[in-house]
């Protein structure tokens, strides 16, 4: 864990933006190609794709972004993962208000 985390600050630190474990999108697909074509979404970033890789393993970390950063995208991954990891009868979602729970559906 300890070697996940001072990897995710190398990766801040590189980037030069704020401790977050995603990056801001430039444009309606983030910039980024390709993606799943069951359900036409972008690819995840390399941010994005470490807080995949930290969710996976277990690790704990704060998902953070202004508006449009891709947050709900990048949840919405580590769900449908942790799900084929676990089943999905053994991951639940939570959120602090209601529209946070609809944004991840």
């Amino acid at each position: 864990l300890k070697e996940k985390l001072a990897q995710l600050a190398a990766h801040q630190k590189a980037a030069g933006g704020a401790p977050r474990t995603n990056t801001p999108n430039s444009g309606p697909s983030g910039g980024r190609g390709g993606g799943d074509p069951r359900t036409n979404t972008p690819e995840l970033n390399e941010s994005q794709q470490l807080a995949l890789r930290l969710a996976s393993e277990g690790a704990s970390f704060l998902l953070t972004g202004g508006a449009g950063t891709g947050k709900s995208h990048t949840l919405r991954h580590i769900v449908a993962a942790l799900k084929s990891q676990h089943g999905p009868d053994r991951v639940y979602v939570t959120g602090s208000t209601g529209i946070a729970g609809c944004h991840v559906g």
